[in-house]
């Protein structure tokens, strides 16, 4: 997609039988000079650099042919004034000078301006340095990104329950920007995985979050209102209602309705629950125990170029290949819990696929990961329920069709269909004949269910449909994103707090990697240069030929 790129490798063609020169004799000095490991090959080099060799070496030849022929010259006259030593100095400046300008024009005309983020830089290199060692080449290789991260720990979590053979792990290790992973899954399908520290919007907001201050209570209207305990709302026999139906037995002349477990918990008497009212009782002001979580403006546009600057580097080393094969965001569990913060993960979210999609000019599949349930006691419940094997594999949530346009509507039901997953684990074990019998973890499930139908479904709603969500009205410069689904997960350091991350980490990625798609505006730039670059070599074509007729006339012709 790169004219200019396209365009200098295609007229220094005829030069690359230089390149099995490299595979005789290792450039180790021209190596350390343009910033390489002594002993890689010549087609190891950036384009700059090896534009750069070649013109050395078209120069020196120039200059070899030039002073044989004044050496081999009959003529003692204005040739003969070369030989001075001064023009032999002036000449072999030139030589080594000229190259040195090509080489740093051509990477700044190319590359923009080097090192705006060191540490990127810095992890972006020795993680491709590393893939090198192994001979894993980032150009052909499916390539993931993952944003929304906050720790070096929570990414090597998340590939330890990956359920992936991984090569590269973490690299760079200790804090970074950045941290590479490489893995295989057992049909042998492979991967680079490229995660976002400190790169992003979303990874921002989730460091922001993890540094705010204690829950505050708010929604509350005086100091006398207080949050009640919910898990006194509880009792054994209520379950046993929930799951055999109404309580009072149904009048004789109409028919019972069928049970629908779906059904029987709406989000309303879940809201009267967590303000401590119910039918009957006077309406109180509820409070609810939450962290303001808010990001500055101006971290979140330096987020943004953080974020412009990795995809010109993922442009620069994948060319002419798509750059990625697919996103998975984290949201962090606590900040959907937070309503300021279910806010600024809109806003976040909304920046980073918009630079994404600038920056690639490509459609991607785009899926959402909600981390950091293990520290949710409801969650463990579940988990240990379900059985921790069947947990690490299985994926939890809802998948969409992501060739489908995501717009609002579509984003909301799938949200509520992602959170039901929630109430229909939930039933299904209550509905087990030993569920009785678990007072206090029956306790735990419930109170999940209800913080997840009472606030995070409503925050959550509102990211996917605003954040991930498309609407053509608003949004009609904007390309529809390939939206692949929402999931939920446990990412913990230890094994038993991770649960359902390799059914979206390995299966869901790779499903998908191939489902990717230039947008128009990359396909007519993409025929706007071919054009280009057509009538180019038309005209250099036609010079060619006048070249070759004027060298025949002055050097052929005279001598017939």
């Amino acid at each position: 997609m790169n004219f200019w790129r396209n365009f200098i490798q295609f007229w220094t063609y005829q030069w690359r039988w230089l390149a099995s020169l490299g595979r005789l004799f290792k450039l180790d000095k021209i190596a350390k000079f343009f910033g390489k490991k002594p002993g890689k090959n010549f087609l190891s080099f950036s384009l700059p650099a090896r534009v750069g060799f070649l013109t050395f070496v078209f120069l020196l030849i120039c200059l070899a042919t030039f002073y044989l022929s004044i050496i081999t010259s009959q003529d003692h006259g204005t040739l003969q004034n070369w030989k001075e030593w001064q023009f032999i100095v002036i000449l072999s400046a030139l030589v080594i000078a000229i190259p040195i300008v090509v080489y740093k024009t051509l990477k700044l005309w190319l590359e923009g301006e080097g090192a705006l983020f060191p540490d990127i830089e810095a992890a972006w290199d020795e993680g491709i340095a590393e893939l090198d060692r192994l001979g894993i080449n980032p150009r052909m290789t499916p390539l993931f990104l993952i944003i929304g991260g906050h720790s070096e720990a929570q990414a090597k979590a998340l590939f330890e329950a990956s359920q992936l053979e991984t090569v590269v792990k973490g690299v760079p290790e200790g804090h970074a920007a950045l941290h590479w992973f490489y893995g295989r899954d057992s049909q042998n399908r492979d991967a680079i995985y490229l995660y976002c520290d400190n790169v992003s919007c979303l990874s921002l907001l989730s460091r922001v979050a993890k540094s705010a201050g204690p829950a505050v209570a708010t929604g509350g209207g005086g100091a006398a209102s207080a949050p009640r305990d919910i898990r006194s709302t509880m009792q054994v026999a209520d379950i046993r209602d929930t799951m055999a139906g109404p309580s009072a037995a149904p009048a004789p002349s109409a028919p019972a309705p069928a049970l629908n477990i779906r059904g029987t918990m709406e989000v309303a008497n879940i809201r009267d629950t967590l303000a401590g009212t119910g039918p009957g009782t006077a309406a109180a002001p509820a409070v609810v125990m939450e962290q303001r979580i808010v990001v500055d403006k101006g971290d979140r546009e330096e987020a943004q170029r953080r974020l412009q600057y990795l995809c010109r580097l993922i442009l620069r080393a994948r060319k002419p290949y798509c750059p990625i094969n697919g996103l998975l965001a984290l949201l962090p569990y606590k900040v959907l819990e937070s309503q300021t913060g279910a806010g600024e993960m809109t806003v976040a979210a909304t920046a980073d696929l918009r630079v994404l999609h600038r920056a690639f000019q490509l459609r991607f599949p785009v899926n959402v990961l909600v981390s950091g349930l293990e520290d949710e006691l409801g969650f463990q419940e579940l988990v240990r329920r379900v059985g921790q094997n069947d947990a690490a594999a299985r994926r939890f949530g809802k998948g969409h069709d992501i060739w489908k346009t995501p717009l609002a509507e579509q984003m909301e039901a799938l949200c509520a269909h992602a959170c039901g997953a929630f109430e229909d684990w939930a039933y299904s074990l209550f509905r087990k004949d030993d569920a009785l019998r678990k007072k206090t973890g029956n306790e735990r499930l419930y109170l999940l269910l209800c913080k997840v139908r009472g606030r995070v479904q409503m925050h959550l709603e509102k990211v996917l449909a605003e954040g991930f969500g498309y609407d053509p009205d608003k949004q009609e410069d904007v390309v529809p994103p390939l939206f692949g689904g929402c999931y939920f997960a446990a990412t913990g350091e230890r094994e038993d707090r991770r649960a359902f991350v390799a059914g979206v980490l390995r299966d869901k990625l790779f499903d998908t990697e191939a489902d990717v798609e230039w947008t128009d505006k990359a396909i007519i730039e993409d025929q706007r240069h071919h054009r280009w670059a057509r009538t180019v070599m038309g005209i250099d074509a036609i010079l060619a030929v006048a070249l070759a007729f004027v060298l025949y006339v002055v050097f052929v012709v005279p001598n017939r």
